[in-house]
């Protein structure tokens, strides 16, 4: 067989330039190919696990998906919303688990109807797809208000079709409008939602202990004229002395002399009238005051109350006031005595952490311009403290002390060393109020059922 040679020579400049371009142009359709390749499909017809990486800028996100769909051999659909190019490098990556990668950090998100997975925007899906379904949702032991407000925090930012929640408190259940992807995500939050809850009893003892003294030494000295000096007794204890003085034995009107009354005889129709004058009887009074009083009470309270892991529970112990408002609106009402509010909160290791907030209100007196109205005094503290089940909490210091100190002196005599003790007398009075209070949290054993 002859073989002949070709002489490029002789087809001219002109054959070597378009040689020259046949080669660029073949170099450039081998570069693209080199960049798609890693977008293809490594082995197989079906492979549900993706290993690829993309070059430079990046892909076209359709070619991306395009290519994820060929090479798991699944049915992919997308928005015309859907455009741009993604970045990115994945090996052995499960292909639904990289459409939503891909999705997500693109803004879109990837519904499934069927066999068929569509990528769009949100919105777009839910406007085209989603059909509102109504659920309801009976609870045993949550509370539907609680509820209603958990899935309506987490629910509030949700793009796509809104969620609408609402509450039958008389089969203590939730009504839920939304589509059905959402309702079977409710259904698994209402499920760990909807559990038993431990119970604390709350032993409270609240001990009030009281102290008065009264002390009351020295001389009280008083004078007068009048009923006193006619052998009443004056008021005081230890009277030593009494010095009277009589000039009028019955000093009563029946003893006046009615012709005195007047500057006229018979004393009608005067235009002048002057009384009779006398001077009526006089005393003195010596008053040994020598008195000492203590005395001391204990007010025990022991209440008891159950609750619910993480509610509040409350105890109080005391009374009203009733008082005068005025006008038509009747009488008022003041409560005055203990408040304790405690709300427990029992962890997986049997600690039970408390808030504790007690109040003590007491009547202080009344005020001052019309006498009326109670004034009340207030000690409040609050506190969170950590104990283990069955464990005793002590609050104290809440202490309430009034004292008194009153004392008297005779004129001048009551100013004279040594003498002063005889005109003078002092009275102390002291009164002391201490509350105690012992809380004890213990968690109730659960019955088998």
């Amino acid at each position: 067989m002859n073989h002949r040679s070709i002489n490029c020579n002789r087809f001219g400049p002109q054959a070597k330039n378009g040689l020259a371009l046949a080669i660029f142009i073949f170099s450039i359709v081998v570069g693209q190919m080199a960049l798609i390749t890693p977008l293809c499909a490594q082995s197989g017809s079906s492979n549900e696990y993706i290993s690829m990486s993309t070059q430079g800028a990046g892909e076209d996100i359709r070619q991306v998906v395009k290519t994820i769909a060929k090479q798991a051999n699944v049915n992919i659909l997308c928005d015309r919303s859907v455009s741009g190019k993604v970045v990115f490098s994945l090996k052995d990556v499960y292909y639904e688990t990289a459409l939503q990668l891909i999705a997500k950090t693109n803004n879109l998100a990837v519904r499934k109807e069927g066999n068929t997975f569509i990528i769009g925007q949100a919105k777009n899906l839910a406007e085209g797809f989603d059909r509102n379904t109504t659920r309801n949702y009976k609870l045993n032991f949550a509370k539907p208000e609680d509820v209603q407000k958990t899935i309506s925090e987490v629910y509030k930012s949700t793009t796509g079709t809104p969620l609408k929640v609402a509450v039958d408190k008389r089969i203590n259940s939730i009504v839920v409008q939304g589509t059905k992807e959402q309702l079977d995500q409710i259904s698994e939050l209402v499920k760990q939602l909807d559990v038993k809850v431990h119970q604390v009893l709350i032993e409270a003892k609240i001990v009030e202990v009281s102290t008065t003294g009264l002390r009351h030494i020295g001389m009280n000295w008083g004078w007068g004229a009048g009923a006193y000096a006619e052998g009443k007794t004056s008021v005081g204890t230890g009277k030593i002395a009494a010095v009277t003085e009589a000039q009028a034995k019955n000093a009563s009107s029946a003893s006046y002399r009615p012709e005195l009354n007047s500057l006229a005889l018979g004393g009608q129709s005067d235009v002048f009238k002057l009384g009779d004058f006398f001077r009526g009887p006089m005393f003195f009074e010596a008053t040994l005051n020598a008195l000492e009083t203590s005395g001391h009470g204990k007010t025990l309270t022991n209440p008891k109350i159950a609750t619910l892991n993480g509610q509040k529970a409350n105890i109080e112990v005391g009374r009203k006031i009733a008082y005068y408002t005025g006008g038509d609106q009747g009488a008022g009402e003041k409560d005055v005595g203990v408040k304790l509010v405690i709300t427990p909160q029992i962890n997986d290791e049997g600690w039970i952490t408390a808030e504790i907030a007690p109040e003590v209100s007491f009547l202080e007196g009344y005020d001052a311009a019309t006498g009326k109205l109670p004034l009340i005094g207030r000690r409040i503290a609050n506190t969170v403290v950590r104990v283990k089940d069955g464990e005793e909490i002590l609050i104290g210091g809440l202490i309430d002390e009034a004292g008194t100190s009153d004392s008297s002196r005779f004129p001048v005599l009551g100013n004279i060393p040594l003498l002063k003790t005889f005109f003078s007398s002092k009275k102390n009075d002291e009164r002391t109020q201490q509350l105690i209070i012992l809380v004890k949290p213990s968690i109730i054993p659960e019955q088998e059922s």
